[in-house]
Order: C-alpha cells, then sequence, then structure tokens
C-alpha cells in the first residue's frame, strides 16, 4: 500500500508581503516598522518564516524601503513591489527556489505562529488544493498555501481574486489573530504579546507582582527568582539575572544586570550592573556606564558613560560623566565631574579607596590618585596625587560682632 508522501515545511518557500500602503495607521513610518513589545512588526514574521523551515523566504518591499531592507539582512531575498499584488506574488514566486508550494503571509500578524503554517500546509497538501486559506479561531488571517505553478499564473488581479474567492480553508483552533491595520490594533497586540511573554517568565520563576501594569519586551531575559515590581518598563535585549529585586517606577532599556541586584524607581539605558548592586531611588545611568559589585548607586545620581568599580558608594546627589572610578571610592554629595569644556568630553579618573569630599567639582581631564582625599566643596583642576589630601577653596575668615553691629545699624536707619 503507498501512503501519501510525508508533508514538510522545506517543500514550501514563503513571501512575506510589506508593501502596503498602510493607510488606516495615518503613519509616515511603513507599517511593518511600527513595533510590538519592543520589535517591528517585519521582524516577526521573519522569524516564523525562518522557525518553520521554509526552503526560502522573500519580502515584498515598496519602494524606498531601505530601513526595511537593512531589518531584512540577510535573513530572506527582498523583491521589489510590483503594481499590483499579484504582480509582486509572482516575482516572488520567481525569485525563490523551485518547490511545490508557497506560503503567503502578511507582515502585520505579529501572533502568528508555526504550527499555523504547519497545519495550513498540512490541509492545502492533502486537499490537493491551488489555494488554501488559513484562519484562526473562526477569523481568516489573510495566510494563503499556493501551488507555485498556481502563483506564477497569476498574470491580473481579477485572477488573484479569483483565485482567493475559491480557496479552501484551513481551520486552527484558539484565539483570532491580531490583524495590525489601525493604532488600536497595534495596541491590542502589544498588550496580548506582553502577557504571553510575562506568562512565559513567570512559567520560568520569574514573579510579576501585578502582570497588568508592568511592560516587557519580547527581547528581555530574566533569571528565576527575581521579582519584578508594578510600573516597570523593561525594554530592548534586557538581561537580568537571578534573585532581583526590580522596581517599583523603573525603565531598562538594553541593559544587562547580574544576580542579586535591587533597581527602585530609577531609569537606567545601556548598563551593565555587577552582582548586589543597589541603585537608586531616582538615579539615572545613561549609555556607556557599567558598576562593579556591591556599588551603591543612590538617589539623584546621573552616571553617563561612566566606569564605577566594586564596593563604591555614591549615595546620593552627584553627576559623574565620563570617569573612571576606582573600587571601594567614597564620592561625596553635591559631587559634580566638569567632562565637558565647550569643545570636547574629557575624562576624570577616580583610583581606588580614595574620598570625594561633599561638594567638590573635578574639571576634567584630571586624576584622582589612589587612596587621595579631597577636601569638601574644593574645585580640583589639577592632579591630586595617591594618598595625598586635595584642597581647592578659600580660607574661612570670620569677623567678630559683624552680625551685631549690622542688625544695629538697621534699627538706626
Amino acid at each position: 500500500m503507498f501512503g501519501r508522501a510525508e508533508v514538510t515545511m522545506a517543500n514550501a518557500v514563503g513571501v512575506i508581503l510589506a508593501a502596503g500602503p498602510s493607510l488606516r495607521m495615518r503613519t509616515d513610518t511603513p507599517k511593518p516598522l511600527h513595533r510590538v513589545c519592543g520589535r517591528p512588526l517585519l521582524e516577526y514574521a521573519l522569524d516564523v518564516a525562518a522557525e518553520s523551515g521554509l526552503a526560502a523566504t522573500a519580502v515584498v518591499t515598496p519602494a524606498g524601503a531601505e530601513a526595511m531592507v537593512a531589518l531584512v539582512g540577510e535573513r530572506a531575498g527582498v523583491v521589489a513591489a510590483g503594481d499590483t499584488v499579484a504582480a509582486s506574488i509572482v516575482t516572488a514566486a520567481a525569485a525563490l527556489p523551485e518547490v511545490d508550494h508557497l506560503l503567503v503571509l502578511p507582515a502585520d500578524l505579529p501572533q502568528l505562529r508555526s504550527h499555523h503554517l504547519k497545519s495550513l500546509l498540512d490541509c492545502h497538501v492533502a486537499r490537493a488544493a491551488n489555494a488554501t486559506l488559513l484562519v484562526a479561531g473562526g477569523t481568516p488571517t489573510g495566510v494563503y498555501a499556493l501551488r507555485r505553478e498556481t502563483a506564477l499564473s497569476l498574470d491580473s488581479p481579477a485572477a488573484l481574486d479569483a483565485l482567493v474567492a475559491n480557496a479552501t480553508t484551513c481551520n486552527v483552533a484558539g484565539e483570532p489573530l491580531i490583524d495590525v491595520d489601525t493604532r488600536a490594533d497595534l495596541a491590542r497586540a502589544e498588550k496580548a504579546l506582553r502577557q504571553e511573554v510575562i506568562a512565559r517568565l513567570m512559567a520560568e520563576g520569574v514573579t510579576f507582582i501585578d502582570p497588568e501594569s508592568t511592560f516587557v519586551d519580547a527581547g528581555v531575559r530574566i533569571g528565576r527568582d527575581t521579582v519584578v515590581y508594578p510600573w516597570t518598563f523593561i525594554e530592548g535585549q534586557t538581561e537580568i539575572g537571578g534573585r532581583c529585586r526590580i522596581g517599583p517606577h523603573v525603565h531598562l532599556v538594553n541593559c544587562v544586570l547580574d544576580d542579586d541586584i535591587a533597581v527602585e524607581a530609577s531609569v537606567l539605558r545601556d548598563s551593565r550592573l555587577a552582582k548586589e548592586v543597589r541603585v537608586g531611588p531616582f538615579a539615572h545611568l545613561r549609555p556607556g556606564s557599567a558598576v562593579g559589585a556591591g556599588t551603591k548607586i543612590g538617589d539623584y545620581v546621573e552616571l553617563k558613560n561612566a566606569q564605577v568599580g566594586a564596593g563604591v558608594s555614591i549615595a546620593h546627589l552627584a553627576y559623574v560623566g565620563d570617569a573612571t572610578v576606582g573600587d571601594r571610592a567614597n564620592i561625596g554629595a553635591g559631587v559634580i565631574t566638569c567632562n565637558f569644556d565647550g569643545i570636547r568630553k574629557n575624562r576624570t579618573t577616580i583610583g581606588d579607596d580614595a574620598f570625594i569630599g561633599s561638594n567638590s567639582v573635578l574639571i576634567a581631564p584630571v586624576t584622582i590618585g589612589s587612596g587621595a582625599y579631597v577636601a569638601a566643596h574644593s574645585s580640583i583642576n589639577e592632579e591630586v596625587p595617591a594618598d595625598a589630601l586635595g584642597i581647592a577653596r578659600s580660607r574661612q575668615e570670620n569677623k567678630p560682632d559683624w552680625a551685631r553691629r549690622r542688625r544695629e545699624s538697621k534699627q538706626k536707619g
């Protein structure tokens, strides 16, 4: 007895339609570049095509879509859109390997998964259909499987309309997939995918105090036993280790946090924190900042392109920009590194075990040696050698009876 040959995704290619005008979005940005959970819509389509094991994929793009072409990179081929959707499909099919079947995917279905495409191709082959439409949760998705020779014969919009009208359907269970066609759809997709991301992280051992008021991008990774508090935004490719406490009111963008870290009510971008760092509340770590193990970055502290060692205390009210701070240094309240001279940025270097007194100004480029002290309220523009004390302030002068005489003169006046 001869059975039907097993259907494999390698016997199909994909065409991603990404050239639509996006009229209902009311946008100057191509719809496939709008983001859901931190990723462009087009990236979801590229991912599902790759994860499905298709033999190859082509993306149909509009003219002048350099940003879209750059996003595709080497993950798929790119073909210019034709005058009609039918012409675009024919062009893409001709550019792809000669396999039996073609899957046509819109670029605006971020919930589309590889199992959807596998079910669609199975139905399509089993029925020997010319065209098969994927229906999810009772709602058409706009995803079609076509026979390759049928796709290549689409010589007019009318031919495509006729093919679509006579397509068989492949019904899969579950919720309908959100087709992002308006800003409201974009918001619904964002919420749905965010719930998926948080559910996955909770299954992996992460605690979310209130998932509904926490916002996590699709590319985020979090270690087990970390607790995320409400009104926290974790974006981009942020990685967080285990046993951390994040939030409330934290915003992390493309950061890397090691284990046992606490961040409260602070903003961090493109920064790295080693183990057991404490940040906040109300701290701001700008791009290029790296903080060593066990360091405290306290309230109203701003770091910018600063490399801070281990065991450092910058407890409050300080700006440390374009600086290198050694291990176990102490930066007092009100300390500022003056890194910009009006023309260029300059660096400040603070050695291990140095002590910078409150309200001091370090005028870069300048070096404070290891173990050195800077007296409070000093303005330092020259090197302070290791283990030295640097003082740069006016000597205090007391004038006896000055206040009494002033009061008496005002009473007489």
